[in-house]
């Protein structure tokens, strides 16, 4: 399936063949950059050398697009039409490399037509990622040989801390022998074609078929032992290979007055690999067996599935009338089902310590539908008035089965194989639907020369199994658009939203567990305490004030220069009325009157404004200019608080701890973001001899950082006392995230000799990345043996899931690149 694009495309070069004639215009695919032909059978075919040098070969500089040393890819167009006026055309860009597009089209004017795209998106992620495993088998990483770790305990303390740390310098012997380059990265494969008729009387037809595959790796994850952070864990390229395949069809019914249409998709998600299997680095277990023997079972290997493949179909049917009054309804009704019944993996890879080793089911059996109602009136009941009023309604309806489940989170029981209670969980039928209603008018002022537009919005939001069974949100809406002279064009926009949650339900979470209050044998209880603290709002679901401003103006003095400027605004306040609450009351607990502190958790504020600037100038047929300035600040305020999850029953037992309950208002922490972007460039191009020598010129320039300021518990205790930053409970105000980037681009196009132009280029960039969350020496994170492989976390918690074996560091560091090119363009046929 995946070649059949490709296929469909050089099938229909032989049409080209007959289409020799007279030209019509082409236009190339997003990434080409050459013009259209002019009339005339012809094209333009370009080729030429690049040098590229990438000092630190960072995979920024070539991210999303394919740089290499030699011959540049081939950019081409070409067009041909036929005195009857059946036409080809063809064009491409970047042919031949992994970052290539390419367009065809053939028809005949108003009768049919033919198009077949092809595209393809690099995705660089790294050139320096290191790893010890292979794969020769497509979804399954192996090794040549593990660590030779001794102590084999997962349940550490600072008794054990030696004998962990002992560890560390084993693994990080191991990788600094066993590790080695692997390719990190994808490529996404765009394809498709169309076919359009309409030498029918008011009559179109559509038929078309598109496919997005996507393959290579991406970094991955892999967890194997108890519960984090008593777990093995490590970094690996995880391979990516799968495709979406979309056929499309649609018949059309169009008259003066009536309009009806009809669509089919089917769309299938197809996954080459559908499970991963990777081998545990730090087992070291005998020939031939299951697991290996810390002081619990420890697997060989880990398994966890990969994206089902699914299917999913939908019908639309929509419809036009014209009506009296000068007005028009327009209805749609579309009907879809998503199927996806995927085989399910047992509870471990090799389940046979396991002492409830059947699945409620072997698959998913899963099924959604989704159903989509819309209909429009406008009309315009008074001279200068147009009033338009839309209903809209959405649904999707699950019809997955639920089971009881015995949920293991990891692919290593414990010596006797038992499965917590607090793991048998039921999967819930997540669904929900969303409608809207509005009206919107629309006033001329022809005084003003502008329009005023009024608008009302009201939507409410249905969730099952969820927090919020429904949230309401109206929205009013005040717009203008004018051109108060002809130099002078203005756009304003005010939007002022409030949503109402309603009842919030923060038991929600817990109706997913299913076992008895006869089983729950300890403190930590889910499903008759809570899952998440009674605090906490998810923002989706929580009390909003929103304002959103838009202004934009566009002053044009004359005729070379134009300056147009854009401020967007966005304020989000979540404000929920969040009081205390008693969640034990009724329980036979000696705690039953124990409280929350009674202060909204999650996010609680958001803003977001942008300002951009925009000016050209032309003073005289040969020379343009230009140049942008933008600004994007965002900001986010949250709460959260830290507990003692496994004292949800007994808070009192812990008041004095560091970790304590969750009762404790002083164990509450902020964190406030602030994320700053600003963008420059200034550009242009001159005619150094008119109609054949043209110097163009770009500088740019973004910087971005970004701050997160914490207070609270983390920077200091619950008594104020402060917390050491190697602390296993303490997390400070880390330095401020950079990134900087300067592109300059210099070209020089002139003509050669005959048909042929010649370009020579110069381009450099430039950046620089300065982020704590990559690197290494920060307080939280110390590398181990030499090697940044390894890292560890220095707090004083010495549990195996502090230890991560990854990729690397700074995978994609800071880099200065410079690329020259020189190349030349052949104009033949028509073309010029």
């Amino acid at each position: 399936m995946r070649t059949l694009i490709a296929c469909l495309t050089l099938a229909a070069l032989p049409v080209a063949v007959a289409a020799q004639g007279a030209a019509t215009p082409v236009k190339a695919p997003t990434k080409a950059t050459a013009t259209a032909a002019p009339a005339g059978n012809g094209g333009t075919i370009s080729i030429g050398f690049q040098q590229v040098d990438n000092n630190t070969n960072s995979s920024v500089l070539t991210e999303y697009r394919d740089l290499r040393d030699g011959r540049t890819p081939l950019a081409l167009r070409y067009s041909a039409k036929t005195a009857s006026g059946l036409y080809f055309s063809v064009a491409g860009a970047d042919v031949t490399r992994s970052d290539q597009s390419l367009g065809m089209a053939v028809g005949k004017p108003g009768i049919w037509r033919l198009k077949a795209t092809w595209d393809e998106l690099p995705h660089d992620l790294s050139h320096k990622a290191m790893s010890p495993y292979s794969s020769s088998t497509p979804g399954v990483l192996d090794l040549s040989q593990t660590m030779a770790i001794t102590f084999k305990k997962l349940a550490t303390g600072s008794a054990d801390a030696p004998s962990v740390v002992a560890s560390d310098a084993i693994a990080a012997a191991y990788l600094t022998q066993f590790a080695r380059p692997v390719e990190l990265g994808t490529t996404l494969k765009n394809g498709g074609f169309e076919l359009q008729y309409s030498g029918i009387k008011a009559m179109n037809f559509t038929f078309g078929y598109t496919q997005r595959a996507k393959s290579g790796s991406k970094i991955g994850y892999g967890p194997i032992g108890d519960r984090p952070p008593r777990s093995l864990n490590i970094q690996f390229a995880e391979p990516v290979d799968y495709a979406t395949g979309d056929l499309k069809a649609a018949a059309e019914w169009v008259t003066p007055r009536y309009q009806v249409r009809a669509e089919y998709l089917r769309s299938e998600f197809e996954n080459e690999i559908d499970v991963l299997k990777w081998r545990n680095v730090w087992a070291s277990a005998p020939a031939g067996a299951a697991y290996d023997t810390w002081d619990r079972a420890v697997a060989v290997y880990g398994v966890r599935p990969l994206a089902p493949d699914n299917t999913y179909q939908s019908v639309m049917f929509s419809g036009g009338v014209a009506l009296p009054f000068a007005s028009r309804l327009t209805a749609s009704v579309l009907r879809g089902t998503m199927e996806q019944d995927g085989a399910l993996l047992p509870y471990a890879y090799q389940n046979d310590l396991l002492v409830n080793k059947t699945l409620p089911r072997s698959s998913t059996q899963g099924k959604m539908e989704t159903t989509a109602l819309a209909a429009e009136y406008s009309i315009a009941p008074l001279p200068y008035v147009n009033v338009r009023g839309f209903a809209k309604h959405f649904e999707l309806a699950n019809h997955t089965p639920s089971a009881q489940w015995q949920y293991v989170t990891q692919d290593a029981p414990s010596l006797t194989g038992t499965v917590s209670y607090v793991n048998k969980r039921v999967n819930e039928e997540f669904a929900w639907d969303r409608s809207n209603l509005g009206v919107e008018s629309t006033i001329r002022v022809p005084a003003l020369k502008g329009s005023l537009v009024v608008a009302f919005e009201h939507e409410d939001f249905g969730r099952e199994h969820l927090e919020a069974a429904e949230t309401g949100e109206n929205t009013f809406r005040l717009g203008w658009n004018g051109r108060p002279t002809k130099w002078l064009a203005l756009r304003a926009k005010v939007l002022r939203g409030t949503l109402d949650a309603g009842e919030y339900n923060w038991r929600a979470a817990s109706a997913s567990y299913w076992y008895s209050s006869a089983e729950a044998n300890d403190n930590n209880n889910p499903r008759f305490t809570f899952e998440n603290h009674p605090d906490m709002r998810a923002y989706t679901m929580a009390d909003r004030a929103r304002t959103d401003v838009d202004l934009m103006l566009t002053v044009t003095p004359t005729s070379a220069l134009s300056v147009s400027t854009r401020f967007k605004s966005r304020d989000d306040d979540f404000d929920s009325d969040v009081t205390s609450i008693k969640p034990l009351m009724g329980l036979a607990v000696a705690d039953q009157m124990a409280a929350t502190p009674g202060k909204q958790l999650g996010l609680l504020k958001r803003t977001q404004q942008q300002l951009s600037l925009d000016v050209t100038y032309a003073p005289t047929e040969r020379l343009a200019v230009s140049a942008s300035y933008g600004r994007d600040v965002g900001t986010s305020d949250m709460r959260g608080i830290e507990f003692n999850e496994n004292n949800k029953m007994n808070p009192s037992a812990i008041n004095t701890a560091i970790l304590g309950p969750w009762t404790r208002e002083s164990s509450e922490w902020t964190a406030a973001f602030d994320d700053r972007n600003v963008f420059a460039m200034f550009g242009g191009t001159y005619e150094l001899v008119p109609g054949k020598m043209t110097l163009a010129a770009t500088v740019s320039s973004s910087r971005a950082d970004m701050d997160i300021v914490y207070g609270g518990f983390g920077l200091v205790s619950f008594d104020g006392t402060p917390i050491a930053s190697n602390n296993e409970y303490g997390f400070q105000t880390p330095p401020t995230v950079q990134q900087r980037m300067t592109v300059s681009d210099l070209s020089l196009v002139a003509p050669l000799f005959g048909r042929m132009e010649g370009r020579i280029g110069l381009r450099n960039e430039k950046f620089t990345l300065d982020d704590w969350q990559q690197s290494t020496g920060t307080l939280q994170f110390e590398t181990v043996g030499g090697t940044d492989l390894l890292l560890r976390d220095t707090s004083r918690s010495h549990q195996w899931g502090n230890r991560l074996p990854n990729l690397g560091s700074y995978l994609a560091p800071s880099f200065a690149g410079t690329s020259v090119y020189v190349g030349i363009t052949y104009g033949f046929g028509g073309a010029k």
